[in-house]
């Protein structure tokens, strides 16, 4: 096992505002329908630690360990369509979390899951191979999220 770089302070910083968000700084109320408020999930790889964040003001970003980062995802319409329904489905995925106040990084071939919900966050994990076959619950919530991370990573190559 590959010990990948510790993630910059920079990355940390972030990711910590994330968690210390409430929704009402961002102007979000609690409806029955929509539970979830904001989807993070976190995939450690040998490089680094890769992190998708999904808001329910329509934010959309992908962070990373090594302190790059692909921003403003969310205003183009394809990740704006993706983020709806991660977060209409993510309710569903609640049974298989556990609330959590303490958020560690993703270790190497792993998935972690944070769902910022009115009530707390909650939080789930699985391996990169069960989640990359099918075979883990959180696999249909997986698929939408690495279809948001190749609709930033599309974006952010176009805007080279």
């Amino acid at each position: 096992m590959t010990d990948a770089p510790a993630p910059l302070p920079s990355f940390l910083g972030i990711r910590n505002g994330i968690f210390a968000l409430t929704p009402d700084e961002l102007g979000l109320t609690p409806h029955p329908r929509y539970r979830v408020w904001g989807f993070l999930m976190e995939m450690g790889t040998p490089q680094t630690v890769m992190t998708l964040v999904a808001l329910g003001d329509g934010t959309v970003s992908l962070y990373f360990g090594t302190g790059a980062g692909i921003t403003g995802i969310g205003a183009h319409e394809k990740p704006k369509h993706t983020l709806k329904q991660i977060l209409t489905m993510s309710p569903d995925f609640l049974g298989h979390t556990m609330p959590t106040t303490d958020y560690p990084l993703a270790p190497e071939n792993h998935v972690l899951f944070y769902f910022l919900t009115f009530d707390g966050v909650r939080a789930a994990h699985g391996g990169q191979s069960d989640l990359g076959t099918g075979e883990h619950p959180l696999y249909p919530l997986f698929e939408k999220a690495t279809e948001l991370i190749a609709a930033a990573r599309q974006i952010d190559q176009a805007a080279r």
